[in-house]
């Protein structure tokens, strides 16, 4: 009997152990995963720290919610035929860094290997990186040091601007207008493959947004300003956005961009920044692009072989279909690896 009793007794403990051993794995195994899951949830401020934003805690605010600066009510669009633009010079621009306007604006422009160069003015999660004078919604991510001086220097050198500003992916904007949301059929914000909330095209508020902060661009003397996603969403789960059956989508956009182009001045030149192909379920054609902007960017893993073929001969693609490439960054120099080649 006692024999058989430690014999018991060790097979006990033995299974314990493995249980024991099997949580631990458990227990790294959701470690692991729950970290990964984070990263995608990780936002830096303009200060370089981080914090963690949640999809399902971002705030909602309800429709009667209302901040100064865009206006509440219908807004009467106009419509411009811009027709195809003259040609256009041939472009090398540097895109700079986003802290860029916290430096010495003499030494950027000093360092500058190219005759242009490229502002990102509104980040893709829809923050403001400048001090800007726009009385935007208090929920807005505004730059908190003052950069309106290095920007007006950098805007008063000889070399070409380009202000690149996200149009339609903001995360920010919806907070104060929700209404102004692409949502699912529950009525929740619709979120991209990224976390990231989007703004319907259709929403008066967004085009008096954008086009304000459009005009800011063209008065502090910005040459050219290049839109950047300004399509419908490309990425996520886009079956489940609310609201889209019977939606012409390439004609809402060529409303959108006519509209903003005839509250411009001319002499500001309005491009876009292609990040897929063009599509009709993203808003966007060949010959919608051709009519409406003076250059088109391409993001890589866009063809662009394939795209000169689709636009229009007159287009004048040499000058105006502009690839973003990537090079090797000099030591010391300002500029990021993306620059705008022909």
């Amino acid at each position: 009997m006692t024999k058989g009793y430690h014999n018991y007794r060790g097979r006990g403990r033995k299974r314990r152990q493995q249980i024991v051993l099997a949580a631990v794995l458990v227990a790294v195994i959701l470690a692991a995963a729950a970290f990964l899951v984070i990263q995608n949830y990780i936002v830096y401020d303009d200060a370089g720290k981080a914090h963690i934003e949640w999809p399902f805690r971002k705030e909602e605010p309800q429709p009667d919610q209302q901040e100064p600066g865009v206006p509440d009510g219908e807004v009467t669009i106009d419509y411009v035929d811009t027709g195809y633009a003259p040609h256009l010079e041939t472009l090398h621009a540097q895109m700079l860094e986003t802290n860029i306007l916290r430096q010495d604006p003499q030494a950027v422009l000093d360092s500058l290997t190219e005759n242009a160069f490229a502002v990102e003015t509104k980040r893709v999660n829809g923050s403001i990186t400048y001090t800007s004078a726009v009385e935007v919604p208090q929920q807005v991510d505004v730059a908190q040091y003052d950069t309106m001086a290095n920007l007006q220097t950098l805007l008063a050198g000889d070399a070409y601007s380009i202000a690149r500003m996200s149009v339609f992916c903001d995360s920010y904007f919806v907070r104060a207008y929700p209404d102004a949301a692409m949502r699912v059929e529950s009525g929740s914000f619709w979120y991209d493959a990224a976390s990231m909330a989007w703004l319907d095209p259709t929403n008066p508020q967004v085009l008096v947004y954008i086009t304000t902060l459009c005009q800011e661009y063209a008065q502090l003397g910005f040459d050219e300003i290049a839109l950047d996603y300004f399509s419908y969403p490309t990425a996520g789960r886009l079956d489940s956005i609310a609201g889209l059956e019977g939606v012409d989508k390439v004609q809402v956009l060529t409303d959108f961009v006519q509209s903003l182009r005839a509250n411009l001045p001319d002499s500001v030149k309005v491009s876009i920044v292609l990040r897929s192909e063009p599509a009709a379920d993203f808003g966007l054609s060949p010959e919608m692009l051709a009519q409406n902007f003076d250059r088109i960017y391409l993001e890589a893993g866009v063809d662009a072989a394939a795209l000169r073929q689709q636009l229009p001969e007159k287009f004048g693609a040499d000058t105006r279909l502009v690839p973003i490439v990537a090079v090797p960054a000099e030591t010391g120099k300002t500029c990021k690896s993306d620059h705008y080649h022909q």
